[in-house]
């Protein structure tokens, strides 16, 4: 039956009309995608669009599967594989040059931390090391090598010298990766300045926040492509469904990410802080019991004044979080709305017409969410405070 209606609109085509239907017929019969190869994509456009077709296969099927069943599909099956499509379109969906920089960033961050470690036993080493000028460490070749001939207290300050040096040049890497990936988020209409960047880089939750404002930003470009591939199908209304029903998947896959981070946010940061909190109230309330028992006091003085800059960052650190929660809260509650509209639309409408106008309106909820994505990042008083909230985001991640 299918076949035959085709014939008949297939007559009423100019010969490369009918040249372009067949084609687009025997991909779709043959549950074909389109390919996207066009470099001007920042993104796998290919990949997102053939897995938000499977997505939206699967999505077809939960009017046909039980709600629950012990050996068939159950509808849980069902909606678990619509995840992991949607899951893979995130992936897609990252720039990829993104990416590259966010994991040279972590390895400096990592190599950093792994360089103060050595100056904190080089500088131990050196307590108990005989005086004396660098030894034969000046003639060895390599870092490592050095260590393991390191015999005097000036080997040991070459050595941190030489250590402090490698992170200085760590650090004005991290600088200009932070200029790079600003200019990157500027391309695809993000604005975040170098100092925004490195912010939400030192938090907790700064991945999943940059992760949700390139991928909102390409899933408008997404939406774009759809619109224009549905009013080029023209009267084939199988494949403007199709589309539509893609744009459906963008909905699911925005509250999502909207939703896993918010039980990210409550669920694992949120706690942690408070933990971090209450043992820095626990230290101070020790060390002003040891003041009434102890003549010099200057130790318990500093580890009271360090405990309470620890309380005043988790205070910062956690407004920040419940900030942009706040924000995703509400970003979310617009999403689920128009995911709602989306799904009804889709099951009512099935072969409309006026499809390209019902992906254009996606289009305005997806632009107006991107809006709302990214909050105003925290401005730091000082380096202090900047050092111990990366300090706290470190602590998180190894806990």
């Amino acid at each position: 039956m299918k076949l035959f209606k085709c014939k008949i609109i297939v007559q009423k085509f100019s010969l490369f009309k009918k040249i372009i239907f067949i084609w687009a017929l025997f991909l779709f019969l043959s549950n074909g995608n389109f390919v996207f190869a066009n470099p001007e994509y920042q993104f796998d456009m290919s990949g997102v669009i053939s897995s938000l077709g499977g997505a939206t296969e699967e999505f077809d099927r939960l009017d046909e599967v039980r709600e629950s069943a012990w050996i068939r599909t159950d509808r849980s099956r069902v909606e678990r594989r619509i995840n992991d499509y949607l899951d893979t379109v995130i992936e897609h969906l990252e720039t990829p040059g993104m990416l590259e920089l966010r994991q040279r960033y972590q390895a400096l961050e990592d190599t950093i931390s792994s360089d103060q470690d050595r100056i904190s036993d080089f500088r131990e080493a050196r307590l108990s090391a005989p005086e004396g000028d660098p030894s034969l460490t000046r003639y060895i070749p390599t870092q490592t090598m050095r260590q393991w001939t390191a015999r005097t207290r000036g080997d040991f300050d070459a050595l941190i010298a030489a250590y402090q040096r490698s992170i200085q040049a760590h650090q004005k890497e991290m600088r200009k990766i932070e200029a790079e990936m600003s200019g990157l988020l500027s391309g695809i209409g993000v604005d975040l300045d170098p100092e925004g960047v490195e912010f939400w880089l030192s938090s907790a939750v700064g991945d999943d926040i940059m992760s949700m404002s390139i991928v909102f930003a390409n899933v408008s470009v997404v939406t774009n492509q759809l619109a224009e591939l549905t009013r080029e199908s023209g009267e084939n209304l199988a494949y403007a469904r199709r589309y539509y029903g893609m744009v459906v998947m963008l909905h699911k896959l925005a509250v999502k990410m909207q939703s896993d981070f918010i039980h990210k946010a409550n669920e694992e940061v949120l706690p942690r802080l408070r933990e971090f909190d209450k043992e820095a109230d626990k230290n101070i309330e020790e060390a002003r019991l040891l003041m009434r028992q102890v003549a010099d006091r200057t130790s318990l003085e500093s580890n009271i004044k360090a405990n309470e800059m620890t309380k005043e960052v988790i205070t910062l650190y956690r407004q920040v979080v419940n900030d942009h929660r706040d924000q995703v809260a509400k970003a979310l509650n617009i999403s689920k709305q128009e995911k709602r509209v989306a799904i009804n639309t889709y099951n009512t409408v099935r072969l409309s017409s006026d499809v390209n106008t019902l992906i254009r309106q996606g289009l305005s909820t997806f632009n107006a969410l991107s809006q709302i994505q990214l909050p105003a990042a925290q401005t730091f008083e000082n380096n202090e405070l900047r050092e111990e909230f990366r300090r706290l985001t470190e602590r998180m991640k190894m806990d």
